[in-house]
């Protein structure tokens, strides 16, 4: 995990506080453990509820764009979607394909999310309801699909590794 206050790595899972800049993390309903989008969430709240402002809460989903498009760049996802990186043969694509389109979902959602707080000068209630139900879609569609993925190339005798070597051929 990054801390999205100051840019550390963590590496202490369940951390509650940066080892660096000593900002907090929290443990936010509907996840498991602290993370990334979990800091998202909590920036939210916390702006909800007057701790921090919106310049505030843009600057940690800044932070966090900038460790998803590390990630993006690596799997080559900036220039094309998800199913266009991951092309692959039709006996593959039965298996894969719905859950390279909910990862592509996500994407798409989180970018979503991303115009819509560079859209607002200020963050009304709404606002920050309406961004928190992305973020939340972002992480279920994240997780569920990529959980799916896993446990599909696992039912076919691989594991991670596998995964990532069959996803490099394309």
């Amino acid at each position: 995990m990054i801390c999205l206050h100051c840019g550390t790595t963590v590496k202490k899972s369940g951390a509650t506080e940066c080892p660096s800049c000593k900002g907090e993390f929290r443990y936010v309903s509907g996840l498991f453990g602290t993370n990334n989008v979990s800091q998202l969430l909590q920036a939210l709240e916390d702006c909800g509820q007057g701790r921090i402002d919106a310049d505030e809460v843009k600057e940690r989903f800044g932070n966090f764009l900038e460790v998803w498009d590390r990630f993006a760049e690596k799997w080559s996802l900036l220039e094309q979607s998800v199913p266009d990186r991951f092309r692959m043969p039709s006996e593959l694509e039965a298996v894969y394909g719905q859950s390279l389109e909910k990862i592509e979902e996500a994407v798409e959602q989180l970018n979503s999310a991303v115009a819509y707080l560079e859209s607002l000068d200020e963050l009304e209630k709404g606002d920050l309801e309406e961004l928190d139900t992305s973020v939340r879609m972002f992480s279920r569609l994240i997780c569920s699909s990529g959980a799916a993925l896993f446990t599909k190339l696992e039912s076919r005798g691989g594991d991670f590794d596998s995964l990532l070597e069959m996803f490099e051929q394309y």
